[in-house]
């Protein structure tokens, strides 16, 4: 039993070490440079060395391999181009709002599918039977984006019982669903 521990976590740790190379290969086989977000179109070649020396896109490609898996390993992430702050919390915020919404979705999701699933096959002589098997396959078949889009616009603009995008505040969620309501073409008035 421990052989078989020992070689699952010997096979992780490759499994990770490759991943990482395949990451790092595939973000520098990316067209532009790095640094290239940090200015604008009409920087001078200066500015251009400035800014590569602070992303390190001038060193050697196993220098910036070792310094990004050291990072990584760390779990220091860097920081945004756009927002020069910390990723690590910028994410974490994001996550707060993420993983509520995913364990919805997925314990609604279980649910759902559970309770066609299991119809569908005790039922399956009957017409329902055959209508929820059809509406599953309907299900697989269809694109999801698409569904998501068809969602949005019947709960939060048709019914207005859900915000169409953000996780405002309750308050401002009400004030924009009345507002977008308003507009819409075949809201309840």
């Amino acid at each position: 039993m421990l052989a078989y521990l020992l070689r699952r976590l010997a096979f992780l740790a490759v499994s990770l070490v490759v991943a990482m190379v395949a990451i790092f290969v595939l973000l520098r086989l990316l067209p532009g440079d790095p640094a290239n977000a940090l200015l604008s179109v009409n920087a001078t070649p200066e500015q251009i060395a400035a800014a590569r020396a602070q992303v390190g896109s001038d060193q050697p490609l196993l220098q910036q391999f070792t310094t990004w898996a050291g990072q990584l390993l760390r779990f220091d992430l860097g920081e945004s181009f756009l927002s020069s702050r910390p990723v690590g919390p910028d994410i974490a915020d994001r996550l707060a709002v993420t993983l509520p919404l995913t364990l919805i979705a997925f314990t609604l999701a279980l649910l759902v599918s559970l309770v066609i699933g299991i119809t569908a096959a005790v039922k399956s002589d009957r017409w329902y039977g055959i209508a929820l098997s059809g509406f599953a396959q309907l299900g697989v078949a269809v694109p999801v984006f698409w569904v998501g889009v068809v969602l949005v616009w019947v709960f939060a603009l048709g019914l207005g019982v859900l915000p169409s995008g953000g996780f405002p505040g309750r308050s401002g969620r009400i004030r924009r669903m009345r507002s977008v309501r308003s507009r819409c073409p075949f809201s309840p008035s």
